[in-house]
């Protein structure tokens, strides 16, 4: 076998050298003889600098603490603003993360407000009459009471007209000027008797003995004359005389012609 392989690689190179010398033949004689030939390579030449290279190494890489702490934050929320970038040197009590508190600031600028009206109507409701008027009196926590009107208004029980309430204000302020920055909080009305004359009307039934009348159109002011005078009155089943001008017999007189 090996002397085969010999044989082969000897006949080989006998067939390169007869190749190229055809090859010379054809070309390079050519060539002398003033045929064909090969134009010459064309070469780029620039001086030899002498410089120094910089040696830098470019590389990914990712950096791990030694020291790992798990920060959470006491109330849920969105995170609005991050305030760090990783891999950078922190120190305790630096803010890392804000939340979103738009919610929450706008639920305290409304307690602030709440809390602001609270110490203005405190300071314009303070102590300001000290002696109740039959039309505007003061109470103990500093709210004001300004009353009354008188409307005929049939049965309608839950209703006061705004001409009715503004003329009630109007006096009120024209009578204490203080109350003028004060708010209205609420109004209420009711149905109350109210005689022709705007007077009581106390009287025992004449068809139903033992039954009494009695009406008017402020029980709150009258109140210690119904409990002190008139209840024993009606306890003892007769009404004294000098309770007759306040029977609707008054009311049966003829008119002047």
């Amino acid at each position: 076998m090996k002397s085969k392989s010999g044989a082969w690689a000897a006949g080989l190179l006998a067939l390169a050298v007869i190749g190229g010398g055809g090859l010379y033949w054809k070309f390079g004689r050519g060539e002398q003889q003033g045929g064909w030939a090969m134009a010459p390579a064309k070469v780029a030449v620039a001086p030899v600098q002498q410089a120094d290279f910089p040696a830098a190494l470019s590389g990914i890489a990712t950096l791990e603490a030694t020291r790992q702490v798990l920060v959470s934050a006491e109330a849920d929320g969105r995170v609005a603003r991050i305030l760090f970038t990783p891999g950078e040197r922190v120190r305790a009590g630096q803010l890392l993360v804000q939340l979103n508190d738009a919610p929450e600031q706008g639920e305290l600028a409304r307690l602030q407000a709440q809390a602001r009206n609270a110490r203005a109507l405190l300071e314009r409701t303070r102590r300001l009459l000290e002696t109740p008027l039959s039309t505007l009196r003061q109470t103990d926590e500093g709210t004001s009471l300004i009353g009354d009107s008188q409307e005929e208004a049939g049965y309608v029980d839950n209703h006061v007209g705004l001409p009715i309430l503004g003329t009630l204000a109007d006096r009120a302020v024209r009578t204490l000027p203080a109350l003028r920055e004060v708010r209205v909080v609420r109004s209420w009305a009711a149905l109350r008797v109210m005689s022709q004359d705007g007077f009581p009307i106390y009287q025992q039934s004449e068809t139903c003995p033992g039954a009494f009348v009695a009406t008017c159109h402020s029980g709150v002011t009258l109140a210690a004359a119904h409990a002190f005078k008139l209840a024993p009155m009606i306890a003892a089943g007769q009404l004294a005389d000098d309770m007759a001008p306040f029977s609707t017999r008054r009311f049966h007189v003829q008119e002047a012609g």
